[in-house]
């Protein structure tokens, strides 16, 4: 107790205000520079610029890296789609099969369908529907979906599959390819 007393004593004995003898007494004696306040112009914006473009050529490069890295990713994919058994698959890319590999990629429906053993490949022609084709006339439902897409058959003998993805009021064809397996 004598001691924080007669150390305050010796804080207010210096004559000047408190605060600053305490600030004197925490530097031992010595003076902290004042720097003055910084303005806008003095900021190195040319180092400011080279780090804006290194962060923006980083996020480039992952960015591309995460499309490279899907598309191998999508293309590898086998789909099973859901129905009376587990035999209904479809993806992008058909090992051995060059005439599926062929075909562009598409973001939404696959390139190959396995049915009933099968291969089929997506034709280049669409079918219109209507609200009767369906199950109706002559395009019966298989039973299997895969999320909102739908295989129907094709028209009587034709050997053809049809997938629709509603609310289109197309079916894609996709042609048995006999060369696959």
């Amino acid at each position: 107790m004598e001691e924080r007393a007669e150390r305050r004593d010796w804080v207010l004995s210096r004559g000047r205000d408190r605060f600053s003898a305490l600030l004197r007494v925490l530097q031992g004696g010595q003076q902290l520079p004042i720097e003055p306040r910084r303005r806008i112009d003095d900021v190195d914006w040319e180092r400011v610029r080279w780090i804006v473009f290194k962060v923006a050529l980083g996020l480039a490069v992952l960015f591309g890296l995460g499309l490279v890295g899907y598309s191998i990713w999508r293309d590898a994919k086998v789909d099973t789609w859901s129905g009376p058994d587990a035999s209904v698959q479809s993806g992008q890319r058909l090992r051995d099969c060059l005439v599926v590999n062929r075909l562009p990629a598409d973001e939404t429906l696959p390139s190959w369908v396995r049915f009933e053993g099968a291969v089929y490949r997506r034709g280049r022609t669409s079918r219109a529907l209507d609200d009767t084709s369906v199950g109706v006339t002559g395009y019966p439902e298989t039973g299997y979906s895969l999320g909102p897409a739908r295989l129907l058959l094709g028209p009587e003998g034709s050997g053809q599959l049809l997938m629709v993805v509603p609310p289109s009021p197309m079916a894609l064809v996709y042609e048995p390819t006999p060369e696959c397996r």
